[in-house]
């Protein structure tokens, strides 16, 4: 089966970003750097392909790791991302377990400052929407094949560079299972990605609340009353922001995406 990783990365000067991920399989590297060019590398009887561009924005940059892919099944990256030895074999294993996947979600470790935050391990089972959207892009796979059939991509409102900070990889998700796609889980586990700095997360702020009522906006557009109350139960037992500043910023949020307005 021909695995390629897709990398969604920033300023790479080189090649050097193989070793480090530990990637032994094709790669398409989405760099948004000071130039656009086009660059092709061939070791040990893989491909990596460079695109460099001078856009902003983290769903135009996957989009285009997705425009020039070609491997069988595309397994989604960002550039801290280390995976482990032989990942291809156990991805494709999962594929051949569930031939009918479109897509599956593998099992993966958060750290931060070396230390494991998150361990992210998954039960082999079919997946739901109910259960599916907290996960990020990094742990996602998808046959090229679904891909281009079901004509899926990034949203470019959401994540780091864009107006809104963060939400394109639960987007992508969303739109996987709106458009009927069958997703499973995989206990496969294929390696670690650090969270020791973000380009877009600076706390549970106002910010990070507004923009989330955006986000509810674009994923929701008929449950606002629900949502943003729903909401508001969530982010209130992580933020030390009131109660109905919560659920204000988040209608705020919520209206002013309809427009594009951000804070």
């Amino acid at each position: 089966m021909n695995i390629e990783v897709l990398v969604a990365t920033m300023k790479q000067h080189d090649f050097s970003i193989l070793k480090a991920m530990n990637i032994q399989t094709n790669a398409v590297i989405a760099n948004q750097t000071d130039e656009n060019a086009f660059y092709e590398e061939r070791i040990n009887n893989n491909v990596t392909k460079m695109i460099n561009t001078t856009t902003i924005g983290v769903g135009l940059n996957r989009n285009f790791a997705l425009l020039f892919s070609t491997g069988e099944v595309l397994l989604f990256s960002d550039d801290d991302m280390v995976f482990v030895d032989d990942y291809s074999i156990g991805i494709a294993k999962a594929y051949e377990d569930y031939p009918d996947a479109d897509a599956i979600i593998f099992s993966a470790d958060l750290t931060k400052d070396g230390e494991v935050i998150e361990h992210i391990q998954n039960r082999d089972e079919q997946a739901f929407i109910y259960n599916s959207l907290k996960y990020a892009s990094w742990t996602i796979s998808i046959k090229r094949s679904s891909y281009l059939k079901y004509n899926l991509s990034f949203n470019q409102l959401f994540g780091g560079g864009c107006l809104y900070g963060a939400g394109e990889d639960s987007l992508f998700i969303k739109d996987m299972f709106d458009k009927g796609l069958k997703i499973y889980k995989s206990s496969f586990y294929i390696g670690r990605t650090s969270r020791d700095t973000s380009t877009w997360f600076t706390g549970y702020n106002e910010k990070y609340i507004y923009d989330k009522g955006a986000w509810l906006a674009c994923s929701f557009p008929k449950l606002k009353y629900l949502m943003c109350a729903y909401m508001t139960w969530r982010i209130h037992k992580i933020s030390n922001v009131r109660y109905s500043k919560i659920f204000q910023l988040l209608m705020k949020g919520y209206n002013a995406f309809h427009s594009l307005q951000s804070v």
